[in-house]
């Protein structure tokens, strides 16, 4: 069976296996989402299906970027399985979020999923495990009221943080300097700018970011999702042409200008949206994973990201 079509339709439906021995299920739950579990049975059940459809194997080895394969015979490698339970753990925030501002999915949104996946499925869609089916469905169904019912309104509250601004900025570095000493070097920069000196002559004869000091400080123009958080942060709190009190990064402290700012439609950042919605639900959420899955962690390189860490990772 191919899976091109699959691989671009499950890409809409996925967010984003086991120890030797998975034959058999524990009665303790695979994890606890906020109280609510997703059992040991439910996640088998979903391997038994991937073990006996090398179409939807290797489907979602290509949405997880996992290999499957364990060491024996029959096994599943542990990195997939948690790949999978933090798909599952997604999903739960999810029906949760909806469940709390009374949304209800509702036979139209589900017929609407089937219908979607049925046309760019094909048959690599009606191949699949009716139940399989069904959770692509539940899938689809639940990010289409996510965003269009919670999306909008949580947009409307935080509509100032999914504007486009363009940024510049001077950066002193803590490479070669203290922390004091680069703080102090930044407020002094920044009385000059205070005082009347350009900020892109500033930029462009004291910053330490060595890429930017050809453009005077410029940065470019964006969304949030470029910069560390605390740049970020600081950025969207200012108004145009105002410049910043040092910024600490790990990359020292910024003195950061807001040259512009555009105002965002709901549907431009639709995506950034379901991002910082399922940010701060995973943020929020109080989830305990069994330990032979791995943590539920957030990731040092992408703060903000949650996911289950493997055993071997953890």
């Amino acid at each position: 069976m191919t899976t091109r079509r699959l691989t671009r339709l499950v890409a809409v439906a996925a967010l984003g296996a086991l120890l030797a021995g998975c034959g058999t299920f524990e009665e303790d739950p695979a994890a606890t989402v906020n109280g609510r579990d997703i059992s040991d049975s439910e996640l088998h059940d979903e391997l038994d299906a991937i073990e006996h459809n090398d179409g939807y194997r290797t489907l979602l080895e290509q949405q997880l970027s996992q290999d499957s394969a364990g060491d024996g015979h029959g096994t599943f490698a542990t990195p997939f399985v948690s790949g999978l339970l933090s798909d599952k753990v997604y999903f739960t925030l999810i029906e949760q979020e909806l469940e709390r501002d009374g949304v209800e999915l509702g036979d139209d949104r589900r017929d609407e999923a089937r219908s979607q996946l049925e046309e760019r499925g094909g048959e690599d869609f009606a191949d699949l495990p009716a139940a399989q089916q069904d959770e692509l469905v539940e899938r689809v169904a639940l990010l289409a009221a996510l965003d269009e019912e919670v999306g909008p309104r949580y947009f409307e509250d935080h509509k100032s943080d999914f504007d486009t601004i363009c940024v510049s900025h001077v950066l002193v570095s803590t490479d070669s300097r203290t922390d004091a000493e680069a703080r102090a070097r930044a407020e002094d920069l920044k009385a000059e700018i205070d005082g009347g000196s350009p900020f892109a002559t500033v930029a462009a004869e004291d910053s330490d970011d060595s890429a930017a000091v050809a453009q005077g400080g410029d940065l470019g123009c964006g969304s949030r999702g470029r910069f560390p958080a605390e740049f970020e942060d600081a950025a969207y709190e200012l108004d145009v042409n105002e410049v910043s009190d040092p910024v600490r990064t790990q990359f020292g402290y910024h003195l950061i200008q807001v040259r512009e700012r555009n105002a965002a439609e709901y549907q431009d950042v639709r995506d950034s949206v379901r991002q910082r919605l399922l940010t701060q639900l995973a943020g929020d959420a109080d989830v305990t994973v069994d330990a032979r899955y791995g943590e539920w962690q957030e990731s040092a390189d992408q703060p903000g990201r949650f996911s289950i860490v493997p055993p071997s990772e953890a």
